[in-house]
């Protein structure tokens, strides 16, 4: 019985070494695991981080190249656009579009366009499309129609320092009153002694009723009170508009 309780005795103890073993296994498997998690997080933290560069690299691409042109773009865009929607969607007659041929001549020689009004209103304003030149001062004016002709004047005003490739906007005084559907006459001029040369848009290929006209002369001052025509160009319109 001392023998076979030995044995017991023995056998017990063997166990308890076995459990033990299994459990220093599970705790160093555990362990690895642990360590492994933690590799894994470390790398994922790794990934973020390079992931938070590149981003940074992004914003500095959009800040430079990218940024720029866009502001170049707007403020071209807000140039034109700005002054055309300041008057050209309410204009009462006139071309709001910024025509293809581009006309240029010397101060002292005025053109004047024909338009039928399309609404009725009081013109308060002339706008012109300003190509280019060195002129300081531009003269423009409104005449009522005659037989197809420009007659009375009845309305001007005045251009100073004209910004080149850009509408331009008189106030001219009086006002006057359009009526929707009559034929009315835009007119501009640069006064002699005002510079070299200035140069507007106009469009080409028109129907004939669409005129456009010079004075006989090329040394004015200002706008006649009374137009006399001179050479004609049938079929072609400047872009000038008359609004409120």
């Amino acid at each position: 019985m001392a023998l076979g309780r030995f044995v017991a005795r023995g056998a017990v103890l063997a166990a308890v070494a076995l459990a033990a073993c299994a459990d220093l296994t599970l705790i160093h498997v555990g362990g690895t695991g642990g360590s492994s998690s933690s590799s894994a997080s470390a790398s994922a933290s790794t990934s973020s981080g390079a992931g938070g560069t590149g981003g940074t690299g992004g914003t500095g691409g959009t800040g430079s190249t990218g940024g720029a042109g866009g502001a170049a773009v707007s403020s071209s865009a807000g140039t034109g656009g700005t002054s055309a929607s300041s008057g050209g969607a309410s204009a009462l007659l006139g071309d709001t579009a910024v025509e293809a041929n581009t006309d240029e001549h010397t101060p002292g020689l005025a053109d004047i366009s024909n338009y039928v009004a399309k609404a009725s209103g009081n013109a308060s304003t002339i706008s012109i499309w300003y190509a280019s030149g060195d002129v300081s001062k531009l003269v423009v004016a409104l005449y009522d129609d005659l037989g197809g002709s420009p007659h009375q004047r009845i309305a001007m005003g005045t251009i100073d320092n004209p910004i080149m490739d850009a509408w331009n906007k008189a106030v001219v005084s009086p006002t006057a009153a359009i009526v929707a559907g009559d034929v009315y006459w835009i007119g501009i001029v640069a006064p002699v002694g005002t510079g070299n040369k200035f140069a507007f848009r106009y469009a080409s290929g028109l129907a004939s009723s669409v005129d456009t006209k010079h004075s006989p002369t090329g040394d004015l001052k200002t706008m006649p009170m009374t137009w006399t025509n001179g050479q004609d160009f049938p079929g072609t319109q400047c872009s000038f508009y008359a609004g409120p």
